[in-house]
Order: C-alpha cells, then sequence, then structure tokens
C-alpha cells in the first residue's frame, strides 16, 4: 500500500510486481501466519468464511492475500491475512 504523498514512486524492477490503484473498501479480515501453501490459504478463508456466517457480514467480491515479509523471515514470524471485501454497515 502506498501513501498518497509517496505517488510516483519508482515502477518496480520485476515483472512479478504489479501496482494497481483500487478503491477504498470495507473488508473482513483474518490473520495467519506461516508459509503460503494451497492447504494454508483454505483453512484460512474458510476460518473466515465461518466467522463472517456467525457475525452476518455479506461478502462484496472476492476474497484475497495480504502477504507482508521479505522472504528471509521465517514462517512463524511471517504475517499474512485473507481479506474479504464486505458490505458495510
Amino acid at each position: 500500500m502506498v501513501p498518497e504523498e509517496h505517488r510516483g514512486t519508482p515502477k518496480p524492477v520485476s515483472e512479478k510486481v504489479e501496482v494497481k490503484d483500487i478503491s477504498a473498501r470495507t473488508v473482513a479480515s483474518y490473520r495467519f501466519s506461516g508459509w503460503r501453501s494451497d492447504k494454508l490459504e483454505q483453512e484460512s478463508l474458510n476460518k473466515l468464511q465461518s466467522w463472517m456466517d456467525v457475525n452476518k457480514l455479506t461478502p462484496r467480491g472476492d476474497a484475497f492475500f495480504a502477504y507482508y515479509n521479505p522472504p528471509w523471515t521465517l514462517g512463524p514470524l511471517r504475517r499474512n491475512e485473507v481479506l474479504i471485501p464486505i458490505e458495510p454497515k
């Protein structure tokens, strides 16, 4: 995420990095640690969806994942999130 005052920062050096403008939105999120895997992502998504059901939150789009740490961060110390856009209350 890039704050408004830092717009125009240098372009990424890798084609694997994509910079997008997205509008403000309300999301439900679930934080989890560990290395990225399909199994861990699915477990985390299931937990978030169950919590949303209990709290009667309505999704407004597809889930997406955020990974915040550099590659050398150990698995248990890694911060990851699954996020789902929701209808504001």
